[in-house]
């Protein structure tokens, strides 16, 4: 009865053990599985041929030794017939030896490549953008107020029968060297809600030291009122801007002048940005 309780207790140690070995070779095999998937899903978020080819050498970086070395631990080769068990311990410093120098120059080289082209493309942006500079408009904005004003266009926005309207023209002068393509205003205050963009005069360009006008029709308060105007325009090399002038009136009085208003007006340019992204225009 003793003798096959140690019998027993025998097989149970060696098979714990063999279990133990089972264990110590899944998981190092799961987690380099699970940074295969992680990696797989970052790869699939890449966007530049740079970062797939990075993903690559770190996945044969990780990959490539962990075969070896599963391979040397089950002494496949011997196995196999490849080499004699006495031999494997040689083969594998020859294997070891010879990928890494492989991975040394693939990484080496990668690397190289890289760095180069990481700095064709800072001095083709550097080139882009000062092209960019040199082609940049600038423009300088008036601003006059009327009760009653004939134009052969005028953008009325949305009537309140509660506030009175005002017609508020705006005159965009291109004063640089560089002609603008397209420009659009887009404008906003408390009383207005519309969120158009409208296109200044019906030509394309606006020529160095020509100036181009559109006349809104909006509501006002009693009190100061506060308009912002966007202005969004392109240059010759096709680069959007966006550029925020403010108006602000007070005081705002009939007049005898030809304009038959008259108001207190503060006029704040702020620095114009580069769109860098796709521009968004809501045209009507």
């Amino acid at each position: 009865m003793s003798s096959n309780y140690g019998l027993t207790l025998i097989y149970a140690i060696i098979y714990a053990g063999d279990i133990m070995k089972f264990v110590a070779i899944i998981i190092p095999v799961c987690i380099v599985l699970y940074m295969i998937y992680r990696g797989y899903k970052e790869y699939k978020k890449s966007e530049t041929i740079d970062e797939k080819i990075l993903f690559w050498v770190l996945l044969m970086i990780v990959l490539v030794p962990t075969i070896i070395y599963y391979i040397d631990r089950s002494d496949l080769p011997s196995h196999l017939g490849w080499v004699k068990h006495t031999d494997s311990e040689r083969w594998f410093s020859f294997i070891t030896t010879y990928v890494s120098a492989i991975m040394g120059s693939i990484i080496g080289a990668i690397a190289l490549i890289l760095m180069t082209v990481h700095e064709f493309k800072i001095i083709k942006e550097n080139d882009n953008e000062q092209r960019r500079i040199n082609n940049m408009p600038l423009i300088d904005y008036y601003f006059s107020v009327h009760y009653d004003y004939d134009a052969p266009y005028v953008i009325h926005l949305p009537e309140s029968k509660k506030h009175r309207h005002l017609f508020v023209r705006i005159i965009v002068k291109n004063i640089s060297t560089h002609i603008i393509r397209k420009c659009y205003v887009n404008i906003k205050s408390d009383l207005i809600k519309d969120n158009y963009d409208y296109k200044i005069d019906t030509q394309t360009l606006i020529k160095s030291q020509e100036h181009k006008e559109l006349v809104f029709n909006i509501p006002i308060s009693k009190g100061r009122n506060k308009i912002s105007f966007i202005v969004k325009y392109q240059d010759a090399l096709f680069n959007w801007y966006e550029q925020e002038v403010i108006l602000t009136l007070d005081n705002i009085r009939k007049s005898e002048k030809e304009y038959n208003a008259w108001a207190d007006q503060t006029v704040e340019v702020k620095d114009e940005k580069v769109i860098r992204k796709e521009i968004e225009l809501n045209i009507k």
